[in-house]
């Protein structure tokens, strides 16, 4: 059995991150949502749901915070369900 983590992080700072690691620095803020609205609700029955997956996760996490402190509340969450790493 597997376990579902939604990490949830602001769309200025997920579009801020994807600047960063990306060649596409042209992209704007606002197109950068209209591309991630496909992705968060296809009409694709195939396609990726993410909001119903979200939504579904045995864990939710907030990732806008710094990559240590992310990986700290992962832990805490696991142990909580009784998954020690």
């Amino acid at each position: 059995h597997g376990i579902i983590v939604a990490l949830h992080c602001d769309v200025r700072e997920r579009h801020k991150r994807f600047i960063q690691r990306s060649n596409n620095s042209d992209l704007t803020l606002e197109q950068f949502k209209n591309d991630e609205k496909d992705e968060y609700a296809s009409a694709d029955p195939l396609g990726l749901h993410l909001t119903e997956v979200m939504r579904s996760a045995d864990i939710q996490l907030n990732s806008s915070h710094p990559l240590p402190e992310i990986i700290s509340t992962l832990k805490m969450s696991l142990q909580q369900i009784g998954i020690t790493l």
